[in-house]
């Protein structure tokens, strides 16, 4: 049986609900990592203000140099947590507006290269998003291609 926060979830990706933003990382290509015992584990933070980026992996705190009005914007942060990764991404998809939830679809993606020499990168994804498309109240649920809850924060 599906529980009903997943039925309004899945309700939400299968409506207008798309909310715009910017991504500030590049643009992310690849396949959807189908690997059957995958061991990458995304880590999300959602940034309401400059204070907040100091607590983002030392290598991504670059991030510090864009200069966004945290009055206006909120950044939404993915990355591949703990160990470095060889040859896997991650990529924010879509984000939607559902009630008072704010939904972000994300994927793991395999490089999409053919040929790779195993590197060891810090994978993350980073977007912006215009607090004026958001509910007053935000409650962020991160789900996979799959459909499943991985990670709720609230700010």
């Amino acid at each position: 049986m599906i529980k009903s926060s997943i039925l309004s979830i899945l309700k939400a990706l299968n409506t207008k609900n798309k909310i715009p933003f910017t991504r500030l990382a590049g643009n992310k290509e690849g396949v959807v990592c189908r690997r059957k015992g995958c061991s990458c584990k995304i880590y999300f933070k959602v940034l309401t203000g400059k204070e907040n980026l100091s607590t983002l992996p030392k290598y991504h705190q670059k991030i510090k140099e864009l200069n966004v009005d945290f009055n206006k914007y909120l950044l939404i942060y993915a990355g591949i947590k703990d160990d470095y990764d060889r040859g896997c991404e991650v990529k924010i998809d879509n984000v939607y507006k559902e009630g008072e939830e704010v939904l972000v679809k994300v994927s793991k993606l395999v490089a999409a290269k053919e040929f790779c020499l195993e590197v060891i990168t810090l994978p993350y994804d980073l977007i912006k998003l215009d607090k004026s498309h958001l509910p007053i109240k935000r409650k962020f649920r991160f789900i996979d291609d799959q459909e499943n809850i991985i990670y709720t924060e609230e700010v």
